[in-house]
């Protein structure tokens, strides 16, 4: 094979690449769009558990609240990445684990891709599941991480919030669910309910549960999303520069073989003329 024909293989094999990672561009893309279209309603949903909890323990002690197992270990939920491709995104949330994890506390990893990368670096985690793929998928994933941590009275979540050019880790308690102080908020009226405050409460610490972890799976699916497709950004920029340099590169190799083609016939034709300039001429 030809210094030439080599070149072409290369640049065709590498064309084929690139139209690969503009597929996954694209659908990283998508995702992020459909992430970011989700995010509000999780959000409202969220603030509306919260404020139904507050004002129902604003009626309880918080002491006589029924949640979890107080002697349950506390716990680190960690939201990383599920796929790969995201460039240092899993690597980046592993580091920022090591530094945020406290004594005596386990860790718990959701997402497959990144929990690798953690336990690479981590003793003593408790359990590992698989993120969610799509949004739609997001509220199972919610649910089923909730019920998992049904007996956990303390926990904090670690996860990646987006941000414009990037993403920030995040770092926050869940469990025990702080009381805002309702220093010169306006007074509100106990909700009418057959419960005691205190039980009734401690029956929407999970639904608090869910939508505080439903809110971190969206926004972690949103950062792994962007940093994907950031990744593919920079691939595809790389490619586009190396398929350049080997369409030059080729161009000269074909202008090499046009001129050694010409020089060949210039040399050739000039041959037969000499050779015809040594023969005798017939009169």
């Amino acid at each position: 094979m030809t210094d030439l024909a080599r070149l072409e293989a290369r640049l065709s094999r590498l064309r084929e690449l690139r139209e690969v990672i503009r597929a996954m561009r694209g659908l990283a893309s998508a995702r992020l769009q459909e992430a970011r279209a989700a995010e509000p309603g999780i959000r409202r949903f969220a603030a509306t558990v919260a404020r139904a909890f507050e004002d129902v323990a604003a009626a309880a002690d918080a002491e006589e609240i029924p949640f979890g197992r107080p002697s349950a270990a506390p716990v680190l939920l960690v939201l990383t990445a599920e796929h790969g491709f995201v460039g240092g995104f899993a690597g980046e949330l592993a580091r920022h684990l090591q530094e945020h994890r406290q004594p005596g506390e386990r860790v718990a990893v959701v997402g497959q891709r990144g929990a690798a990368r953690i336990a690479e670096q981590q003793t003593g985690i408790l359990w590992q599941m698989p993120a969610a793929s799509h949004t739609s998928g997001v509220v199972t994933a919610a649910r089923g991480i909730a019920a998992r941590l049904a007996e956990v009275s303390r926990l904090r979540l670690l996860y990646a919030e987006p941000v414009r050019g990037g993403w920030r880790p995040v770092c926050r308690t869940v469990l025990p669910p702080r009381l805002r102080s309702r220093a010169g908020r306006p007074p509100v009226a106990a909700p009418l309910s057959h419960l005691p405050p205190p039980l009734l409460a401690g029956a929407l610490v999970p639904e608090l549960l869910f939508a505080e972890i439903a809110l971190a799976l969206i926004a972690g699916f949103a950062s792994e999303n962007a940093a994907r497709l950031r990744a593919m950004e920079r691939a595809d920029r790389n490619i586009g520069e190396r398929v350049e340099r080997l369409r030059q590169d080729a161009n000269r190799l074909r202008q090499e073989a046009i001129t050694t083609e010409l020089l060949d016939v210039v040399t050739g034709a000039e041959a037969v003329m000499g050779e015809e300039r040594r023969l005798p001429q017939r009169g």
